[in-house]
């Protein structure tokens, strides 16, 4: 049995939102998808080409003076009803994670524990930065989507992000709390 290709349906919900060229939808997909799933050209443009063939988008061609033409993709309803299809389908697998700071720390005890404080701590200022931008993120879209639906599904995930992103944060501050008092001298009980 072959892999379903999600790359496929990433695009056609993209598509669902407005008619776009594969630039904006790269855009979207950086702006608003980029914190749970991410896309390459490499993937949009192949399957933009295989949606049109298999009637689920049109391809518009806007002719621009001076400038490359423009192809803008627009979702059919028969590609709306193979979406609402898979949206309906239970999800049967979860794809493996690969994270390399985990990597790092699982045999970090081939390095100095200061050096390993340090990559905790650093990995907490990146989750930091990250869950600011979510708190930025939330604004825009409270701010940009005029229909309630769309904000509350945009708001579930990225809250689904946030969360994430918070626990750990303080995941990390136990993590630098445990290794700092591992190189402690451990006190002898007074008996």
């Amino acid at each position: 049995m072959s892999r379903e290709n999600k790359s496929f349906y990433a695009l056609l919900g993209v598509l669902l939102l407005g008619p776009a060229t594969g630039y904006e939808i790269k855009q979207t997909i950086e702006k608003w998808l980029s914190h749970f799933w991410c896309e390459s050209y490499g993937q949009i443009y192949p399957n933009l080409k295989r949606l049109v063939e298999e009637n689920l988008a049109t391809v518009k061609t806007e002719v621009q003076v001076g400038k490359p033409n423009k192809n803008i993709y627009s979702i059919t309803d028969r590609g709306r009803q193979v979406l609402t299809e898979w949206l309906m389908k239970p999800i049967v697998s979860h794809p493996p994670v690969k994270n390399e700071f985990l990597l790092k720390l699982f045999f970090s005890q081939s390095i100095p524990l200061e050096e390993s404080i340090e990559q905790v701590k650093q990995h907490k200022q990146k989750m930091l930065e990250i869950s600011m931008f979510f708190e930025h993120l939330k604004i825009d879209a409270a701010a940009q989507c005029q229909e309630e639906t769309e904000t509350l599904y945009r708001s579930l995930t990225l809250d689904y992000s946030y969360r994430a992103v918070k626990g750990i944060i303080e995941w990390c501050d136990d993590c630098i709390h445990r290794l700092e008092k591992s190189k402690s001298p451990v006190k002898e009980e007074v008996r």
